[in-house]
């Protein structure tokens, strides 16, 4: 039903090295940053989150050809606030966490896009990997910096809930995964 895809959004932070032009590697702020994901079922819409996920980010938006990142979800760790759906959710049919513990979004291709920027990566969760283009906005400020960015999944191309729902008539395949970065560059 979720996505962690997004994990994904780590990839928003910069800047340039001197004279070896080299992305800067930026540390995510736990407590600030976050993925979450939002969709609908039975025509009522319900969210939740991944609370615990790590990210490896060297981007620069004067050097974006240089730029990677590497995200880390913990499925295992998927919340909502509903004991309904936080007991269906890591089952075999849905995200089967006991099998796929975690899901990987990697990046290694990033372009400028109006006011933002776009990363094209590979989301691998349930172990099918597909292509996840990621549009993100980037705050920079010194040596913080803050992306945002919504990616736009469907979970029966990763095969969650085919079984119980193989049309999307219950739980709609539409689930959009929302990034909130905030980091800090590396020393």
């Amino acid at each position: 039903m979720k996505f962690v895809p997004v994990l994904f959004l780590a990839v928003f932070f910069l800047s340039c090295s001197d004279k070896t032009v080299q992305a800067k590697v930026w540390n995510v702020v736990d407590g600030e940053s976050s993925i979450s994901f939002s969709g609908q079922q039975s025509d009522v819409a319900f969210s939740g989150q991944f609370p615990k996920f790590s990210a490896n980010i060297s981007l620069d938006p004067d050097h974006l050809e240089m730029s990677s990142i590497l995200a880390t979800i913990d499925m295992t760790a998927v919340t909502t606030g509903d004991k309904v759906y936080d007991s269906t959710l890591p089952q075999k049919g849905w995200l089967n966490v006991a099998e796929f513990p975690v899901a990987t979004y990697r990046a290694t291709r990033f372009k400028k896009s109006g006011s933002g920027y776009v990363a094209h990566g590979k989301l691998t969760l349930l172990g099918v990997t597909k292509d996840v283009d990621l549009p993100f906005t980037l705050d920079i400020n010194g040596d913080r910096a803050e992306a945002k960015g919504t990616a736009v999944l469907k979970r029966l191309d990763y095969g969650i809930g085919k079984d119980a729902d193989p049309e999307g008539e219950w739980v709609l395949d539409r689930v959009d995964v929302t990034v909130h970065i905030v980091a800090v560059q590396k020393n």
